[in-house]
């Protein structure tokens, strides 16, 4: 009965430390207006690219690969205080076939996370030469929508989800 408690203990000790040994693995971007969470392994680069208040993104898997999976986000400005999250969600929604070819829609919906409404995107396409996997959260603050946007190589999305849906679900506003 002994040996089994041991055992017992040892298998949790081990499992407790392998978990913080993969939350290790593991950084934090925090302003005073938002929080997220990434890979320590991708890079960080706030320098204001293409309009964004930061890019992240992964090394590219091999000497062939062109793109880098990324998560991004950007900050717009509402012109109106009329506009709701769901009305810049549905508009943008209704945009995104004019910015990319083979436009395919995928899902989109209203959520709560962190205490947060979010209003979710999925849809792929093709920009340039890439063939492109997206998922977009929306969220209100202000007079400003926050757009976080993971994008991977449609033949890689699969192969990020699990680090795309930690990324995201630990991305919230800070009030």
């Amino acid at each position: 009965m002994i040996k089994l408690f041991l055992h017992a203990t040892l298998i949790m000790l081990f499992i407790g430390t392998s978990s913080c040994a993969q939350e290790s693995s593991w950084s934090v971007l925090t302003t005073e207006d938002y929080t997220i969470s990434y890979p320590s392994k991708w890079t960080v680069d706030q320098s204001g690219t293409m309009g964004t208040e930061f890019f992240i993104y992964d090394a590219p898997t091999d000497k062939g690969d062109l793109f880098s999976e990324n998560i991004n986000l950007t900050i717009q400005e509402l012109m109106t205080d009329t506009i709701t999250l769901e009305m810049y969600g549905d508009m943008s929604k209704n945009m995104l076939s004019n910015y990319m070819t083979d436009y395919k829609f995928i899902s989109s919906d209203i959520i709560r996370q962190n205490d947060t409404k979010l209003y979710t995107l999925e849809y792929y396409g093709k920009t340039g030469q890439f063939d492109l996997y997206y998922y977009q959260l929306l969220a209100a603050k202000g007079d400003f929508i926050y757009i976080l946007t993971f994008t991977a190589e449609r033949d890689q999305a699969e192969a990020y989800q699990e680090q795309r849906k930690k990324i995201t679900a630990s991305f919230g506003m800070i009030e």
